[in-house]
């Protein structure tokens, strides 16, 4: 018999904060090249009666930890913890510190040490810590341990938790993050049953370029599942089955005049005619209309740079990069760089962008940028040119770095 929904929320919520530290109940017997953990908890344990570490302590120490698993970091900490208190010495919270770090940095990579408060955040369990927790592993410069602890949140999650993870997973995939990974969480987030997921996923998949939300938009447009949510601290009214008609009308350009609830108010048969022009226009439009739009063909994998701004030091930046197709050097220039917090975990910038292209072929072209929200990526396309995406990361610790997605034009 399923659990009524405030237990259910408590159980999710107590299986996240107590995920992270749980370990095998015994461990695993030593031998055959299996480690001894009785005696690494010996050997840690020793450390903790110290009153302070010595100078080669924290690399002994790491050595006694260095090729256990993270079941076998989680079992030796929960002993390690349950050292008496006449046992420690001054040095004990020192050691602990060391070990959980060690289990972190198997959860996540080494990157997941420089969040504040990493250990205590990751084990909370409240939607605020999470929501929080997940905007400033985003911040960081590897992508890795907001992907693991994303993916993980999507799965495991309700509500605004939810969707900041799917914002999250979004934001990585223009930061570096493993597409691989990211984008199929994205795709299986259209079938989501909450409607706010899935017109969240839609946004935020369509700012990707990724032609799933052209084929979901056919098959789902004019749905009429609507659902209020918290999105970015704002409460929405989010609807994908208008998102979807959006969507289909700005890439296709084929408009019939109807909003969502007018579309939906037609009889099945005109609903039918209207999708059939749309699917006719997305048989004939090539593999991505998203990106390609009236400036493409464009190659699909881009060239990709980045440099980290100091707004102490300077609101400027120059990328450069060289293209094969057009045999000539491009050089981004990026002015009057503005990172504005709007809410206490979410940004939008400021920018002005000169792309000057020299070489066997010349030209330039510019743009300004006006609130885009950090995460995701602003498109500067010219026709025979190439198509530039820019994104700003605010990173922890006050600079912000710029990706630039540079596309080659396939179409002359």
């Amino acid at each position: 018999m399923p659990l009524p929904r405030p237990l259910r929320r408590i159980a999710l919520g107590l299986g996240f904060a107590l995920a992270l530290a749980a370990g095998p109940a015994s461990p695993a017997a030593a031998g055959d090249g299996k480690p001894d953990l009785p005696a690494v908890v010996k050997a840690v344990a020793s450390f903790m009666k110290k009153k302070s570490l010595g100078k080669r302590d924290p690399a002994d120490l790491a050595r006694k930890l260095d090729g256990l698993s993270g079941d076998d970091l989680s079992w030796v900490l929960d002993r390690l913890e349950e050292v008496p208190e006449k046992e420690r010495g001054e040095a004990a919270g020192e050691v602990l510190g060391r070990v959980r770090d060690a289990v972190l940095t198997d959860r996540y990579g080494a990157a997941v040490l420089e969040v504040p408060d990493a250990w205590s955040r990751l084990r909370d369990p409240s939607d605020a810590v999470r929501a929080a927790l997940l905007s400033d592993l985003a911040r960081l410069e590897d992508a890795e341990p907001g992907t693991r602890f994303a993916l993980w949140a999507m799965e495991g999650s309700t509500g605004a938790v939810r969707l900041r993870a799917l914002d999250t997973l979004a934001d990585l995939a223009s930061y570096g993050g493993d597409e691989a990974r990211i984008l199929p969480a994205l795709r299986k987030a259209l079938e989501d049953p909450s409607p706010a997921v899935r017109d969240l996923a839609l946004e935020r998949l369509a700012n990707l370029s990724d032609p799933s939300v052209l084929d979901w938009a056919l098959a789902r447009a004019g749905e009429p599942a609507s659902e209020e949510a918290e999105v970015r601290g704002v409460k929405e009214v989010r609807c994908p089955g208008d998102r979807a008609l959006h969507l289909l009308s700005r890439v296709s350009k084929i408009r019939f005049g109807l909003e969502g609830e007018a579309f939906r108010a037609l009889p099945a048969e005109e609903r039918g005619a209207l999708l059939e022009e749309w699917r006719k226009w997305r048989a004939s439009a090539g593999p991505n209309p998203l990106r390609n739009g009236d400036d493409g063909p464009f190659d699909p994998l881009p060239r990709t740079t980045s440099v980290v701004v100091d707004p102490a030091k300077a609101t400027t930046a120059t990328l450069r990069w060289w293209s094969e197709v057009d045999r000539a050097q491009f050089r981004l220039d990026l002015e009057d760089l503005e990172v504005v917090a709007v809410t206490k975990i979410d940004w939008t910038a400021n920018f002005r962008l000169l792309v000057i292209a020299s070489g066997a072929r010349q030209g330039d072209w510019e743009a300004f940028a006006r609130k885009i929200p950090c995460g995701t990526r602003h498109r500067l396309p010219r026709k025979g040119f190439g198509l530039v995406e820019t994104t700003v990361q605010p990173l922890l610790g006050g600079k912000w770095k710029v990706w630039v997605r540079a596309f080659e034009s396939r179409g002359k």
